[in-house]
C-alpha cells in the first residue's frame, strides 16, 4: 500500500509540475500572438473538450501530465513561416522566450512553495555532504553514529536471529559499513544466501550469521544515513598528554571544543588555538569524552607592534608572550581579540612573558578593540601527539528539525534556495 500511494503522490506531483511548464509556454505563446490549437490535461486519447476562441481545452484519459499544441510548430513548412499566427512564423526573440517560458515557470512555483515552507516551516533540503555538515553544525539534524534498525518485521529472518529495534549494525562479512551499497547489495533480496553481520546491543557486541532463500527479504528497515569523513587515530605518542588523557588507536574524533571535525584540517584549525581540548570520540560506536589539558604549554606570541600602537606606548615588544589578561589565564589567539573587542576605550592589564621573566603592564585598545600587535600561536609539539588519517564512518539520522523565517523574510531566503536548487541541477 505505501508503495502504491508513493507512485500515485509522484504521478500527482509530477504531472503538476509538466502542467506548470507547460502553462508557462501556453501563456508566453498567446502573449507573443500565437495560435494555441489546444491545451491539454492528460495525454490523448481525448475524455472531454471545450473550444475556446482559438484554443481548445481538452482532459484526457492518460492521468499524466499535459501538453500544448502550438499552431505552425513544423519548420520544414514553408507556408507557415510567413504566417504570423504560427510559431516558426516569429522572430527568434520571440521563440526562444515561449521555449524558455516553460523552465521560469517551474522555477517561479519552487519559488512560491518554498516561500510557504520557510515561512510555516520545513525540513532542510539536504542534497550535497556540505549540505549535511551544515545542518549537523547548525543543530538541525540529530545524529547516532552507526547503522540504527528502525523497524524489524515480526517472524522474518531479522526478528529470529533476533534483530531488534535500536541495534547498530558495524560490520557486514567482517567489513565496515562505509557506503549505502554495502548494505544494498547484502541486504537487497536476490544477491545471496548468507552472510554475517556485527551487531552491537547496548554494550555487548554480537556476530549474527543470517542465512537465506535467493529472493527471500530479510525484514529489516534502518534510520535514514549520510556518511560523514572524520579522522580516525592510527597511533598514539606513548607518554604523550593525549596518550595519558585516555586517547587509543581507533577513535574516531567527532568533535573538539563543540567544533564538528571532518577534516585533518578542521583538527588543525582548533587544536593549534585553544590551551584545553575537549574532544568526542567515537569508539566502537560509543560516543566518549576525550580532555586533554594543554596547562601552560601554549600561550600567544607578539610577532609585530605597531608604531606608535596603544601596545607601542604600553611597552609591548616583538617576541613577548601574553599569559594573562587582567588575572585570567590567556588559552588562545581567540581570548585575546574578544578581550580587546569587549573592553575597546578601556585599560587592561596584561601579563607578558618576556625573556625568563613575566612583567605586568597596562594598556587601552582602542575604539575597535586593538591595541596593534601581531599575533601567532606558540605550537605545542602535542599537535602530533596523535598520527591521524581520514575514515567514512555512517551515522544514523535519528530527527531533523525545521528551517522557518519570518513570513516577510521566507521570499528571499526562498529565492535563493531555487536559485542554488537549480545551479546544481544544472551542473548534475
Amino acid at each position: 500500500m505505501t508503495i502504491f500511494l508513493s507512485i500515485i503522490a509522484f504521478l500527482i506531483i509530477f504531472s503538476l509540475l509538466i502542467l506548470i511548464h507547460e502553462l508557462g509556454h501556453f501563456w508566453m505563446a498567446k502573449r507573443a500572438g500565437v495560435k494555441v490549437t489546444e491545451f491539454g490535461i492528460g495525454m490523448p486519447p481525448r475524455i472531454w473538450g471545450k473550444k475556446v476562441g482559438d484554443t481548445e481545452y481538452t482532459v484526457n484519459w492518460i492521468p499524466f501530465g499535459g501538453f500544448v499544441r502550438m499552431h505552425g510548430d513544423d519548420p520544414k513548412n514553408e507556408n507557415l513561416i510567413t504566417d504570423p499566427k504560427s510559431f516558426v512564423g516569429k522572430p527568434l526573440r520571440q521563440r526562444i522566450k515561449i521555449v524558455v517560458a516553460g523552465v521560469l515557470m517551474n522555477f517561479l512555483l519552487a519559488w512560491f512553495l518554498l516561500s510557504i515552507g520557510f515561512a510555516v516551516g520545513m525540513e532542510p533540503f539536504i542534497v550535497t555532504a556540505d549540505d549535511a555538515v551544515q545542518a549537523i553544525d547548525d543543530g538541525l539534524i540529530d545524529l547516532k553514529h552507526g547503522v540504527l534498525v528502525k523497524e524489524v518485521e515480526e517472524e522474518s529472518i531479522a526478528y529470529e536471529v533476533g534483530l531488534e529495534v535500536g541495534d547498530i549494525i558495524t560490520a557486514v562479512n567482517g567489513q565496515e559499513v562505509k557506503t549505502y551499497d554495502d548494505l544494498d547489495t547484502l541486504f537487497s533480496e536476490g544477491t545471496t544466501e548468507g552472510f554475517s553481520i556485527d551487531v552491537r546491543k547496548g554494550s555487548t557486541l554480537q556476530n549474527i550469521k543470517i542465512d537465506r532463500e535467493v529472493d527471500e527479504s530479510i525484514g529489516v528497515e534502518f534510520e535514514r544515513l549520510v556518511f560523514l569523513t572524520r579522522p580516525m587515530v592510527q597511533s598514539v605518542k606513548i607518554g604523550s598528554l593525549s596518550e595519558q588523557a585516555g586517547f587509543r588507536k581507533g577513535d574516531l574524533i567527532l568533535s573538539v571544543n563543540g567544533k564538528g571535525i571532518y577534516s585533518i584540517a578542521d583538527y588543525l584549525t582548533v587544536v593549534r588555538t585553544n590551551s584545553k581540548l575537549s574532544y568526542t570520540v567515537l569508539r566502537s560506536f560509543n560516543e566518549r569524552e576525550v580532555i586533554v589539558d594543554l596547562g601552560k604549554t601554549r600561550f600567544a606570541h607578539i610577532t609585530d607592534v605597531g608604531a606608535a600602537s596603544a601596545a607601542a606606548i604600553a611597552g609591548f615588544e616583538v617576541g613577548d608572550i601574553i599569559t594573562e589578561i587582567d588575572g585570567a589565564a590567556i588559552d588562545s589567539i581567540d581570548e585575546i581579540i574578544e578581550l580587546g573587542e569587549a573592553n575597546a576605550g578601556s585599560e587592561l592589564s596584561y601579563t607578558l612573558h618576556r625573556n625568563g621573566n613575566d612583567i605586568k603592564v597596562n594598556a587601552t585598545p582602542n575604539q575597535h578593540g586593538k591595541l596593534g600587535i601581531g599575533l601567532s600561536p606558540i605550537l605545542y609539539h602535542g599537535d602530533y601527539d596523535l598520527d591521524l588519517s581520514l575514515q567514512v564512518v555512517p551515522a544514523s539520522i535519528m530527527s531533523m528539525g525545521e528551517v522557518s523565517y519570518p513570513i516577510y523574510t521566507a521570499p528571499f531566503h526562498a529565492l535563493s534556495e531555487s536559485w542554488r536548487l537549480t545551479k546544481f541541477t544544472a551542473s548534475m
